[in-house]
């Protein structure tokens, strides 16, 4: 389970710096594997993230 759980987090990464980017959904996830679900999990702990920061 440890690999599966490395590729996942490395996919999430991944998944950050494509949004940062500006790329699509549908792009992030051909080139990550992540599902749309998963990619907008991503998204909602970024915006938190950023809001978080400015408090």
């Amino acid at each position: 389970m440890g690999k599966k759980k490395g590729k996942h987090e490395a996919s999430v990464e991944f998944a950050k710096e494509l949004l940062e980017e500006g790329t699509g959904m549908e792009e992030i996830v051909e080139r990550t594997g992540l599902n749309h679900s998963q990619i907008k999990k991503v998204m909602l702990k970024m915006e938190k993230g950023v809001i978080n920061n400015l408090e």
